[in-house]
Order: structure tokens, then sequence, then C-alpha cells
């Protein structure tokens, strides 16, 4: 299958990697990509900090350029990632005390809650990026818990390459992977220029809150894992081969 990748990179780069191994043909159209804003991170954590969250890779890429001494002492708190993607990225950057969660925020949530007392415990270092979604801000302060949060990127809307648009307008894809809400808002922004490239493909979605974020004909054609993991979104795409 023909399958364009809209994720930024280096993401997309690994995403294309596991589709060729599998078969497909991945086709690179970034339609959002991340800028970095490293002044939320040149301050250590709080004394009285418990633990770090994180919910993207892109918050651990950011506090890697971040002063040593202060990547140092993001390392010795426990941290919490929302997948286990974003674990491996934390324990390949030092951290030694990980845990993950499922793929979303409000499962990350309940371990938290289950872990830290919102009484004795201590703040919750959130490297988090804009825009984001509420749940697991929401979930946390309903039970009591207190967030140091720290704004450390942003994702901005990416302008898609010309060149691949003219090739796919040649040759319709089969699928779209779509990551995000906002690259699913991005893609239809996309899609309106050229709606005939787009007419056969089926698109495959993260979430199903991603992919309520498409235009109706478009959820139509959607898809979507029972849990939030790359893993799963790849192999419903695979049998949708077969």
């Amino acid at each position: 299958m023909r399958v364009v990748v809209t994720r930024p990179q280096p993401s997309a780069a690994r995403t294309a990697a596991a589709l060729e191994a599998r078969g497909h043909t991945p086709i690179l159209l970034p339609l959002m990509q991340a800028q970095h804003t490293t002044s939320a991170l040149l301050s250590p954590p709080p004394d009285d900090a418990a633990a770090v969250i994180v919910t993207s890779s892109e918050a651990l890429r950011a506090l890697a350029t971040a002063p040593e001494g202060t990547i140092d002492a993001y390392r010795r708190l426990p941290l919490y990632a929302v997948g286990q993607r974003t674990e491996e990225a934390a324990r390949t950057l030092g951290f030694s005390t990980t845990t993950s969660g499922s793929g979303d925020g409000r499962n990350l949530a309940s371990q938290l809650l289950q872990s830290i007392s919102p009484i004795t415990g201590g703040r919750l270092v959130y490297l988090a990026g804009e825009p984001r979604s509420p749940d697991l801000e929401e979930a946390l302060s309903a039970n009591g818990l207190r967030l140091d949060l720290r704004i450390c990127y942003r994702m901005l809307s990416a302008e898609p390459d010309a060149a691949t648009l003219g090739t796919l307008s040649k040759a319709q894809p089969d699928a779209v992977l779509l990551y995000s809400s906002e690259s699913a808002r991005r893609f239809e922004e996309v899609a309106k220029a050229q709606p005939a490239t787009w007419s056969r493909a089926k698109f495959f979605c993260l979430s199903e809150k991603i992919a309520t974020s498409l235009s109706p004909e478009k959820q139509a054609r959607a898809c979507f894992p029972m849990e939030p993991r790359e893993d799963l979104l790849l192999q419903l795409l695979d049998r949708c081969v077969r």
C-alpha cells in the first residue's frame, strides 16, 4: 500500500522504516513541526517535585537541549510517560525510574493517582507542549494533585511539500496515517486544495478522538485501534491488505 505519513520528523522516519519492513511504500508529508521553547527548562525541578510527566517524546527532545546539570536534576526524579515509545525515549536520555501508560492522558492520570498522594506527595513537573489535550491536567487537578506546568515545545503547522503533493495527485495514496487531532485538522486544510487526490484513501488514526477531527465524509473511511499505540495502528493497516 502507498501510505502517507503526516507526523513530523524525526518520528516520521521511524514510522517510514516500520512501514517498509511491512512491505508498504511510505510517502512522507509532515503537516506539523516542533518548535522548542527551552526557556522553561533552564531551571531545575522544584525541591518538592515528586515526579516528571511527559506525554510526548518531543518534550524529551526539548529537555535534551537543556544544560547537563539541569537534565541531571530531572533524571533524579521518577518519570511517568504516556506510552511505551515515550518511556523508551526517557530511558535513552538517562532516566532510570520510569513508568508508562497505555497511550492516553486519562490512563496516565489513573496511574499517577495510584502512586502519589495529593496530601503528602509533592508537585508533578509536567513537561508539556501546545496545543495539547486537557484530559491529563483536568483529571489530576480534580483529584488534588499539584502540577508544575512547563511548556517546552509548540507544534506549528508545516507547509506540505509541493513536489510530494504533485506526485500524490498522479498516483493516489491508499492510506493516510494521522497521529494527532492537530494533524487531522491540518490535513483537512491541505486536502481541500486537491480533494480528488484523497478520494479513495482510508484514514488510519491513532485514536477515536483524532478521527472525530476529520470531516464526516472522511470519518466514514477512518479507523483506529483499541488503544492509542502505533504498533496496533500498523497492525490495523496490515489487516486491510489481507
